[in-house]
């Protein structure tokens, strides 16, 4: 099922610190300034997924980024 209501440009940045128990506001994107792993909760998921080598501007929306797994620096979520 799409989550409603996400739509237009990115108007706001927030650093991410990975955390395995705590969400984040459901993003529209996040941002990765130092290439890594980042495994991440997708938005209307509840299993982990590890994206590889990631960097730069990733459109997906997550709604937790693990500590657990993610190798990756400098991670800004996006709304």
């Amino acid at each position: 099922m799409p989550i409603q209501g996400i739509t237009g440009l990115i108007t706001e940045g927030t650093a991410v610190t990975p955390d395995n128990n705590n969400d984040i506001s459901t993003t529209a994107g996040l941002y990765v300034g130092v290439e890594g792993d980042i495994s991440v909760i997708f938005a209307n998921a509840t299993t982990p997924v590890t994206l590889k080598n990631a960097s730069g501007f990733l459109p997906i929306m997550v709604t937790r980024v693990l500590y657990d797994g993610t190798t990756a620096t400098d991670i800004v979520a996006l709304y």
